[in-house]
C-alpha cells in the first residue's frame, strides 16, 4: 500500500493584520502531538487566484499523494463556504481525512456521525467569510477614494445612544436630533427602531406572564432586517411570527415613546403592554394583516386611561 503523506495548509486571510504564523504553528503542535509529520502548503497571497499552493495540493491530492489535509480551521480551505463545501466533498470521495485544529473537527468518509459539529463551523464559515468580503470591499475603496478614509479627527464626536433617546422621548423630530448632535438621520432612526424592539419584547414577556401563557416569544432584532421572532409553545412547536404583525408594534411603540415617555413612563409600559394583549387576541397573527395598525393603537389608547 501507498505511503501517503499528511498535508497542512495554511492560508493567510483578507485581513491585512493576519499572518500565516499562528496557523501554522497550531499545526505543528498538533502534529507534535500525534506524533506525524506534515508537509506544509502556505499561501501568502490574499487571492484566491494566486492561491499556488493550494493549486500545488490538489496536484498532489489527484496524483494520489495525500492521505491526509490539516488545516487550523475550515475557513481556510477556501474564503467561500459553498467553495469550501465542494472541495471538503471531492477530498472525501479520494477517501482522505480532513483535520480542523481549532474546531476539533475530523471527517474520514461519509458517514456523517459529525453533522451537528459541521453545521456549527460552516455558520462561523459564513461569519468569517462575510467578514473577509467586508474587509475587501473597504480596502478598494480605500485605494480608490483615499481622501474619504483618512479616519476621524481628533475630537470628533461620538455617537451618543443614550442622547438621541433623550431628545425623542421629548417628541423632537429625527431631523432636529440628527441636526442637533451633528449625526445622520439614519443613526438617529437605527437607535429608536432598537429602543423600539427592546420595549416591544419587554411587554410581550410581561403579557405571556400575566396570562400564565404556557409559551415563550424569542425575538430577534437587527437593522437591516428589522424585528423578526418566533413564539414557542412548551418548548416543542415553534411559531414565526409574520413581519407585519410585528410591525403593528413597532409603529406603537416609536409614537408613545415620542408622546408620553419623557412625561409618564408608567403610562407608556401600560399602553406597551395593552397593545401586546390586543395583538394577542386575535385567533391567529396572520389574522393581523386584517388589521389597520393605527386602528389598533387607537383601542389601545382608548383603554388605557
Amino acid at each position: 500500500m501507498k505511503n501517503l503523506r499528511h498535508a497542512g495548509y495554511v492560508r493567510r486571510s483578507l485581513d491585512e493584520n493576519d499572518t500565516t504564523d499562528s496557523q501554522t504553528s497550531d499545526i505543528k503542535e498538533y502534529c507534535r502531538n500525534e506524533s506525524i509529520k506534515a508537509d506544509f502548503y502556505i499561501d501568502e497571497d490574499l487571492s484566491n487566484k494566486n492561491a499556488e499552493k493550494f493549486h500545488k495540493l490538489q496536484e498532489d491530492v489527484l496524483s494520489g499523494k495525500i492521505g491526509t489535509i490539516i488545516v487550523s480551521q475550515l475557513d481556510r480551505i477556501s474564503p467561500k463556504a459553498s467553495e469550501g463545501l465542494k472541495i471538503i466533498d471531492d477530498w472525501l470521495e479520494k477517501k482522505i481525512t480532513i483535520i480542523s485544529v481549532n474546531e476539533n473537527l475530523r471527517f474520514e468518509g461519509k458517514k456523517g456521525e459529525l453533522a451537528r459539529k459541521i453545521l456549527k463551523a460552516f455558520t462561523k464559515w459564513n461569519q468569517s467569510s462575510r467578514r473577509e468580503r467586508a474587509i475587501k470591499s473597504i480596502k478598494i475603496a480605500k485605494e480608490k477614494n483615499p481622501e474619504k478614509f483618512k479616519g476621524r479627527k481628533t475630537g470628533a464626536y461620538a455617537v451618543d445612544g443614550d442622547k438621541i433617546l433623550e431628545l425623542r422621548s421629548k417628541n423632537t423630530s429625527f431631523v432636529k436630533i440628527a441636526q442637533t448632535l451633528m449625526i445622520g438621520k439614519t443613526t438617529v432612526q437605527n437607535h429608536i427602531e432598537r429602543k423600539a424592539a427592546l420595549d416591544v419584547e419587554s411587554a410581550l414577556s410581561l403579557m405571556v406572564k400575566q396570562n400564565n401563557l404556557a409559551g415563550d416569544f424569542k425575538l430577534n432584532f437587527d437593522f437591516k432586517n428589522g424585528l423578526n421572532g418566533t413564539f414557542e409553545a412548551n418548548g416543542v412547536n415553534e411559531i414565526k411570527i409574520p413581519k407585519f404583525a410585528l410591525s403593528i408594534l413597532m409603529k406603537a411603540s416609536k409614537k408613545w415613546y415620542a408622546l408620553h415617555f419623557d412625561k409618564d413612563k408608567e403610562h407608556y409600559k401600560k399602553l406597551m403592554t395593552k397593545i401586546a394583549f390586543l395583538w394577542y387576541d386575535h385567533d391567529s397573527f396572520e389574522d393581523l394583516n386584517k388589521v389597520i395598525p393605527i386602528d389598533l393603537i387607537r383601542e389601545a389608547e382608548a383603554k388605557v386611561t
